[in-house]
């Protein structure tokens, strides 16, 4: 996995989506607008996402250590530092994440939330709507529109 190509799939996210959605458009030809469109069904989920910008705090740190790793003027105490960076480096990406983690929890309880007072805030105007809709049309001469 290269860095470099997940940085640029990060950066041009909105743009890889546009051109997934153009090659599943059926002219494309079958086999490549339906892998397209498979792909742009995954793309679409914010998961896929969040797991490539995770991927890329795990990913950065080890591919300098591979560097750093199979450079020819490296010493085995230079090496030993390499690698104790990356362990730091992944131990703060770790903890990092974590911190994600819970915001992201924190906003799925505050969105289901607005979502469930919203809901039966609808739910209780489309009973009210059908209570004055029956009571319009039990009155003589009155049928609701």
């Amino acid at each position: 996995m290269r860095v470099s190509a997940l940085q640029a799939l990060i950066g041009q996210y909105e743009l890889v989506l546009k051109c997934l959605k153009e090659m599943s458009l059926p002219a494309a030809g079958s086999n490549v607008a339906a892998q397209a469109s498979g792909l742009q069904n995954q793309f679409c989920k914010g998961s896929t996402l969040l797991a490539l910008k995770m991927a890329l705090k795990v990913f950065g740190p080890l591919e300098m250590l591979n560097r750093s790793l199979q450079a020819c003027y490296q010493t085995v105490s230079g090496m030993l530092a390499a690698f104790d960076e990356t362990a730091n480096s992944l131990s703060d990406a770790v903890t990092i994440l974590k911190g994600m983690a819970a915001e992201l929890r924190a906003e799925y309880t505050e969105v289901e939330n607005l979502v469930r007072y919203f809901w039966c805030h609808l739910l209780r105007l489309l009973k009210r709507s059908a209570a004055l809709a029956r009571s319009v049309d039990s009155k003589p001469g009155c049928t609701a529109q």
